[in-house]
């Protein structure tokens, strides 16, 4: 991907970021300011997740709807996302990294053909 291509992924993200709304204030995570430092290279994502407060309740829900929404847009190939100024950021950031390896570990699964059939089918 070039600069061209990586500026509109950018901004098929933030669209997409749009429509992940916080339910308690009924906001979008961009209009409340709560994605920092986006950055997208040939497909590879970052940008880091503050939510609204310290404690938020919510945050672990909101954490995984902004990932679901940035990993469906066309074009992502790798998402790192870091959870900040949260109570729970450091195990939220576990958490959000094992179901990303778990995903891409599924994938590769599919990919070789681990997953076709079950065992008896593979004799016939």
């Amino acid at each position: 991907m070039g600069d061209k291509e990586d500026i509109e992924l950018g901004e098929r993200i933030v669209a997409k970021l749009r429509t992940v709304i916080d339910p308690e204030t009924f906001m979008d995570v961009i209009s409340m300011d709560l994605i920092r430092d986006l950055e997208v290279e040939d497909g590879r994502v970052s940008f880091k997740f503050r939510p609204s407060a310290p404690t938020c309740p919510l945050g672990i829900q909101l954490a995984y709807n902004i990932k679901n929404a940035v990993e469906s847009v066309p074009g992502v190939k790798e998402l790192k996302m870091t959870v900040i100024d949260y109570i729970m950021a450091d195990s939220l950031n576990e958490m959000l990294a094992k179901s990303g390896e778990e995903e891409n570990s599924e994938e590769r699964k599919e990919v070789k053909g681990e997953n076709a059939g079950t065992p008896e089918e593979k004799k016939d």
